[in-house]
């Protein structure tokens, strides 16, 4: 069987009250990586969720990023 993994991610927003919330496919260490880059580097953080949407958040804006489950997924025989 071939799982794949999928993240649930919070998102804290400077000077707001709201979290973001997404699911990745991505692995927590690849998510980690992309963060920390784009911390480091002051450049937007860009990430696509498992319906391919793309979310944009600024490195200033970003307050923390928890996740929150570790998915694993395996394709379903309904995909086929």
């Amino acid at each position: 069987m071939n799982l794949g993994v999928a993240v649930n991610i919070t998102i804290g927003i400077n000077a707001s009250p709201r979290e973001l919330d997404l699911e990745l496919d991505l692995s927590e260490d690849e998510l980690f990586a992309q963060v920390t880059n784009s911390l480091r580097e002051q450049t937007p953080l860009i990430l696509t969720d498992t319906k391919g949407e793309k979310t944009l958040i600024p490195a200033q804006a970003i307050s923390y990023v928890r996740v929150t489950c570790l998915l694993y997924t395996s394709p379903s025989p309904r995909d086929s």
